[in-house]
């Protein structure tokens, strides 16, 4: 029904496209989407048989040189953040099979050479797993593994349909190509992680290669997430030092850790070492994030000098380590009296760009454990 105009003499520009789809995103519109997707499609499949000037050139010109002012189907493709914020929108809605929307805008923010945030990983996982939590997480997998058997079409202009949104959920070739991706399986390895369904996302990390992709960084960042909460909600807070009670022995609250709870705890210390190891393997620079994050777990379970040694080994290779991971170590050894180590900590602290040394929430704590 559309006439296609001989010239434009106007185009909604990116920004103000990207600033339109902010607001579908938070309320999960996935209509709202999908028309300024349709919209952007409209354009670029104009763009690739034909450049047109805009208002700004001359028309009258009969040819357009290098510097003329003209908009090609290169640059009017979707932005990050339009990319983003679509994702979201059929992320965050209650209706059934957007998911395999979120998962077909993956496929294409990797076909365009972009590549999701983990923080951004974390927003659309946390909207699937709180809606319908893990069925909803088992069915994402489902439509991974269905698309990477049946195989899947691509196309050169893509826009997602919402199944509620104008056009009904469209499966023709102009829909956006589903096909696994590193970004869809960690989005649905950081729901299982969050849900503590630490199996299932061990089991998930072992399907990548068998669907066709490699682990990132973020996935070994969010594995190590898992078995750190896994960890911590797992030990009774007022049992400390767990690691002094393996041959049963009472602890300064009169708390017993059963042999069990000892091999258990020894057990995802291994668990952490392995995706340690395994990142390390396949060449991937641990950020601070995940620095801290083993340090967490190593403390948690009075693995103090291990934390100690891995953290020496971290600068010493020229990479950060935050503030917070020093105090968890310097908490960790004020618990046991050992106040020249804790002194240690915070002249290494220093010594690695803090000038203050520990926060002053951490150095307040070890003020009171030294009364």
């Amino acid at each position: 029904r559309h006439k296609k105009p001989t010239q434009l003499d106007y185009i909604v520009d990116l920004g103000t496209l990207q600033h339109l789809t902010v607001s579908p995103a938070k309320r999960g519109n996935t209509r709202a989407v999908s028309l300024l997707w349709k919209y952007m499609d409209l354009i670029r499949t104009s763009l690739e048989t034909e450049e047109y000037v805009t208002s700004s050139s001359t028309s009258s010109s009969s040819s357009i040189d290098s510097s003329s002012s003209c908009i090609t189907s290169t640059y009017y493709k979707p932005t990050e953040a339009i990319y983003e914020n679509a994702a979201e929108a059929f992320s965050s809605s209650t209706k059934q099979g957007e998911d395999e929307m979120v998962f077909r805008i993956f496929a294409e923010m990797e076909r365009d050479g972009m590549k999701p945030s983990r923080a951004f990983l974390n927003r659309v996982s946390e909207s699937m797993r709180t809606r319908s939590s893990v069925k909803r997480l088992n069915k994402a997998m489902y439509i991974l593994r269905s698309s990477y058997n049946d195989g899947w079409s691509s196309s050169s202009h893509t826009y997602p349909t919402a199944s509620g949104g104008d056009g009904g959920g469209d499966t023709s070739a102009a829909a956006a190509a589903l096909k696994p991706t590193t970004s869809s399986l960690n989005c649905v390895l950081a729901g299982y992680a969050d849900l503590g369904y630490l199996d299932k996302a061990f089991r998930t990390f072992d399907e990548y290669r068998q669907l066709g992709c490699e682990p990132d960084e973020q996935t070994f960042g969010i594995l190590m997430d898992a078995c750190a909460m896994n960890v911590i909600t797992a030990i009774p807070p007022n049992v400390q030092n767990p690691s002094e009670n393996v041959d049963g022995n009472d602890n300064a609250n009169g708390n017993r850790m059963d042999d069990f709870t000892c091999s258990w705890i020894e057990s995802q210390v291994e668990i952490a070492d392995a995706i340690l190891e395994t990142a390390k393997e396949m060449g991937f620079v641990c950020d601070h994030h995940f620095v801290h994050t083993y340090v967490n777990i190593l403390c948690t379970v009075d693995e103090l000098d291990k934390a100690m040694r891995y953290v020496e080994e971290t600068l010493d290779e020229g990479r950060k380590v935050s503030q917070e991971t020093f105090g968890l170590i310097a908490i960790g050894y004020a618990r046991k009296g050992d106040m020249e180590t804790v002194n240690y900590v915070f002249n290494m602290t220093k010594k690695a760009g803090y000038k203050n040394g520990l926060l002053r929430l951490f150095m307040e704590r070890i003020e009171r454990l030294k009364g």
